[in-house]
């Protein structure tokens, strides 16, 4: 019988392992029984941890939207990018982040002075690109705002 070879990375309370030339997870479920992981996996948990989520602006038009939120708004956006930088986007959902329409998606923010959207994209490397905010006036968010967002996306593009 070949020996087990412990990876140099342990996944949390997770010890990933090589035997029989196959990656197997001990200890990922609550009766300890050993779970086979697919090669894609893998990759996903070796791409996450390599190139970690960065949140950032479109240009300075976005920023300078930025700069008109109130402050308890400015506040959230930072914590919610926070939260996307230190566990990835794929973890983090509704309340926080919702699709809208095709490549577009908002983060949700929520204040004393109302409510605020940004709409972002995600691109390249593991980005989240913000593309438009704005202060929420009507319970659907309006077109007029999408398609400012795609508009800006082309500049991405480029």
């Amino acid at each position: 019988m070949a020996a087990e070879v412990e990876a140099s990375r342990s996944l949390g309370a997770t010890r990933l392992f090589w035997k029989r030339s196959c990656w197997f997870l001990r200890g990922s479920d609550s009766s300890g029984r050993r779970l086979l992981l697919r090669p894609h996996q893998l990759y996903h948990i070796w791409y996450s941890e390599l190139v970690p989520w960065t949140v950032e602006t479109l240009s300075g038009a976005v920023d300078a939207e930025l700069a008109e939120l109130p402050a308890d708004m400015k506040a959230r956006f930072v914590r919610i990018g926070q939260l996307i930088e230190a566990v990835g986007l794929p973890n983090v959902r509704e309340p926080h982040v919702k699709h809208l329409r095709g490549p577009i998606w908002e983060i949700r923010l929520i204040g004393k002075d109302g409510i605020a959207r940004a709409l972002y994209v995600t691109a390249q490397r593991q980005r989240v690109v913000v593309l438009r905010l704005y202060v929420k006036k009507t319970p659907k968010t309006p077109n007029s705002e999408i398609e400012l967002a795609l508009r800006r996306m082309k500049e991405l593009e480029k």
